[in-house]
């Protein structure tokens, strides 16, 4: 796949054509043997509890320490490879809402970016979660072909099965998700202190049959991009 993208010209030494390629690379993603539930918590739980921690400073619109941007920032990028992706995916229980059958077979490429957007209701000021997978197919690679409106990416909705695959999942199930998927022992201070203040938090909240989003008046948006790099 790689070589294909790269526009390499004999690429697979000429034995396969593209739609063989795509199906192979299909079951590649779909086994990869590196994605278990332990090395996912060792390695993913970092990255997952930064973007939590931010999408809470977001809401509150007050710093949490181990955040480094400030509050006014709405937008967050991160560079990372295809196995933080799968990291993320399998603490988080992220599936795809495939729009097509087409959309699945050029979904599987080199690269591509997994967006998280946090929206906040207008009706009852609640916030939700929305994550969506975005990516070039692998001819548009290939060729380098700008991505524009007329000639756009892939983009498939992902849904949590611990969130009823709900394509709008409210924020506070997302944040007690992400807070049962991670590890604190993996994280690094401050954002550990940080995380595990919202874990008491949220275990206050359940208990009272409360949810904090109701004292929360925020109108930010902030959107998590993870980007793999092509090796």
């Amino acid at each position: 796949m790689l070589q294909y993208a790269s526009n390499l010209e004999d690429w697979a030494f000429g034995d396969m054509d593209i739609a063989e390629l795509d199906a192979i690379f299909a079951l590649h993603v779909q086994n990869n043997v590196f994605n278990t539930q332990l090395n996912s918590i060792a390695y993913g739980s970092q990255s997952i509890g930064y973007i939590l921690a931010s999408m809470e400073q977001s809401t509150l619109g007050e710093p949490v320490p181990g955040i480094v941007q400030g509050t006014d920032k709405n937008v967050l990028v991160f560079n990372a490879h295809d196995y933080n992706l799968g990291y993320v995916m399998e603490l988080l229980g992220l599936e795809y809402i495939f729009a097509s059958k087409a959309q699945r077979e050029v979904l599987f490429t080199a690269t591509g970016q997994i967006r998280f957007d946090l929206y906040e209701s207008e009706m009852d000021g609640k916030h939700y979660v929305r994550t969506t997978y975005t990516v070039a197919s692998p001819t548009q690679m290939r060729n380098n072909a700008p991505l524009s409106v007329e000639t756009p990416p892939q983009i498939a909705i992902l849904a949590s099965q611990h969130c009823g695959m709900q394509v709008f999942c409210p924020y506070e199930e997302f944040k007690e998700i992400a807070l049962n998927g991670i590890s604190v022992d993996c994280i690094q201070e401050p954002l550990r202190s940080s995380l595990q203040g919202m874990r008491k938090v949220t275990t206050t909240d359940d208990a009272a049959s409360s949810s904090s989003a109701t004292l929360i008046s925020s109108a930010s948006v902030i959107l998590v991009l993870l980007v793999p790099y092509l090796w």
